[in-house]
C-alpha cells in the first residue's frame, strides 16, 4: 500500500510514465537483448549453473528458458544492460530540463542585479514580514556553515581516504549547484536533484579524472546538498506564509538535523545487522546507476557494449528533446508528455515497482474526476496513511526480526 499511496501523491503523469518504461525496458529491451546475445548472465567464458530438471508432463520453468543470471545480474545481464540505456534518457532529459530553467533566469537575474532591484529598499527587504529581531543574523549562519563544512571534511576525506582538496572541492561545488537547485525548485515545484548529482559527477571527472570513489562521493554530496535546501526552502517559505519566526525554525532545524545525524544511522546500522544490504529484498537500486555514472566517468563511452551505446544514444536524444518539446507546446499540452526521468526509472527498476504506483494513481485520477469535494479533503491524507502506516509498520517488524520474534505466516 505504500506504493500505492506514493502514485497517488505523484500523479497519473509520472506513474503512467514509470509504467511505460518497465514495458519498454522489459518487454521490449530486455528480451531483444537476449534473443540478440547482447547480454548473457555470466562473464565470458564462465558457464551458468544447469536449470532445475522439469517434471515429466510438465512445461519447462522461465530459469529454463531464460537462465536467471541473464536477466537480474547487473554485470553481464538485461538489467545491467537496460541501465545503460535508461541512464543516458534520464541524464539528458535532467540538464536539457536544467539548462532551460537556467537560461529562463539567467537574463532577468542579470537584469535586476544592473538595476539594483534584489527586493532591499533602504536596507529593508521589502519581502521580508519578519521584525529584525527574528531574523537570523549572517554571523551565525556563516559560522555553523564554516563548522558543519569543517566537520565533513574531517569525517569524508579519512573515511573514504580521499585528499582534502577533494572533499573541499566536493563542498564548494555543492554549495554553487544548490544555489542552482533551489531556484528551479521555487519557480518549477520540482528540486532537479537527480540532475545536479550527475553533473557535479561530471565536473569532478574533470577536476579528478579515474577517482571512482571521489567522483561518486563528489555527486552524493551535491545531491544531498540539493535535497536539503529544497527541504529547508519550503519549510521557510511555509513559516513565511503563516509570519512564523525564522530564528526560531532556524533553531529547529538545528534540533532536527542533529538528531537526524543519531537517528538515520542508528537505524542503517539496525537495518544492515538484521538483513543483507544489498540483497533481494533491498536491492539498493539507485546504487548501480552512482556507480555505473562514475565507472563512465572513468573508462570513457568506449568502455561500454556497441549495443548499449547505440541504443543509449537514441533514448539521450529522447531526453534531450522532451523538455525542449514541453517548453514550446502551450501548458496545457505540455502535460501529456511524459516525464524522461519516470519513464528511466521505470526502467532499471522492476515491474513490481511501477504497477502498483500506477494502480495509485488511477485511483486519484477517478477519485479527483468523480468526486472532486471529497478529493480535496480526504485524497492527501489516505495517501499519507498508506505511505506512514506501512513505513511505521516496517520499523515494527524491523525491531520484531532483530530481536528474533518468529513470523505469523511463514514465507
Amino acid at each position: 500500500l505504500s506504493y500505492v499511496g506514493q502514485g497517488m501523491i505523484m500523479g497519473l503523469r509520472t506513474a503512467s510514465s514509470a509504467f511505460a518504461g518497465a514495458v519498454v525496458a522489459w518487454a521490449v529491451l530486455g528480451p531483444l537483448a537476449y534473443q540478440e546475445g547482447w547480454v548473457h548472465g555470466a562473464a565470458p567464458n564462465v558457464a551458468l549453473p544447469p536449470p532445475p530438471p522439469a517434471s515429466p508432463g510438465s512445461h519447462p520453468s522461465c530459469e529454463a528458458l531464460v537462465p536467471k543470471g541473464a536477466v537480474d545480474s547487473w554485470e553481464f545481464g538485461a538489467q545491467g544492460w537496460v541501465l545503460w540505456v535508461a541512464l543516458p534518457l534520464m541524464l539528458a532529459e535532467a540538464l536539457t530540463a536544467f539548462s532551460i530553467i537556467l537560461m529562463q533566469h539567467i537574463g532577468p537575474l542579470v537584469a535586476a542585479h544592473l538595476r539594483k532591484d534584489d527586493g532591499v529598499e533602504k536596507g529593508h527587504d521589502r519581502f521580508e514580514v519578519a521584525p529584525k529581531s527574528q531574523l537570523v543574523p549572517a554571523p551565525m549562519w556563516l559560522s555553523g556553515l564554516l563548522a558543519s563544512s569543517a566537520l565533513a571534511l574531517a569525517v569524508i576525506s579519512p573515511m573514504f581516504a580521499m585528499p582534502v582538496w577533494q572533499t573541499a572541492t566536493a563542498l564548494v561545488l555543492s554549495c554553487l549547484i544548490s544555489v542552482l537547485a533551489v531556484r528551479a525548485l521555487g519557480e518549477t515545484d520540482l528540486n532537479p536533484v537527480s540532475a545536479v548529482g550527475k553533473l557535479s559527477q561530471v565536473i569532478f571527472a574533470l577536476i579528478a579524472p579515474g577517482h571512482v570513489v571521489a567522483n561518486v562521493i563528489a555527486g552524493a554530496v551535491a545531491e544531498a546538498a540539493a535535497t536539503q535546501v529544497g527541504d529547508l526552502m519550503q519549510d521557510l517559505k511555509t513559516g513565511h506564509l503563516l509570519r512564523s519566526s525564522p530564528r526560531a525554525q532556524f533553531y529547529s532545524q538545528l534540533i532536527g538535523s542533529t538528531l537526524s545525524a543519531v537517528v538515520t544511522v542508528a537505524a542503517y546500522q539496525l537495518y544492515s545487522h538484521t538483513y543483507s544490504i544489498p540483497s533481494e529484498q533491498f536491492p539498493a537500486l539507485v546504487s548501480h546507476v552512482w556507480k555505473d555514472m562514475a565507472v563512465l566517468m572513468q573508462k570513457g563511452l568506449s568502455a561500454l557494449p556497441a549495443s548499449s551505446r547505440a541504443f543509449g544514444a537514441s533514448f539521450a536524444a529522447i531526453g534531450v528533446a522532451l523538455p525542449l518539446v514541453e517548453h514550446a507546446l502551450p501548458h496545457a499540452y505540455a502535460g501529456y508528455l511524459p516525464s524522461g526521468i519516470a519513464f528511466g526509472i521505470g526502467m532499471y527498476v522492476t515491474a513490481d515497482w511501477s504497477i502498483p504506483r500506477l494502480a495509485g494513481a488511477l485511483l486519484e485520477y477517478l477519485w479527483r474526476r468523480y468526486d472532486p469535494r471529497s478529493h480535496e479533503l480526504h485524497m492527501l491524507m489516505l495517501a499519507s496513511g498508506f505511505v506512514l502506516g506501512e513505513g511505521v509498520m516496517s520499523i515494527v517488524a524491523l525491531f520484531f526480526t532483530a530481536l528474533g520474534v518468529p513470523k505469523l505466516i511463514a514465507s
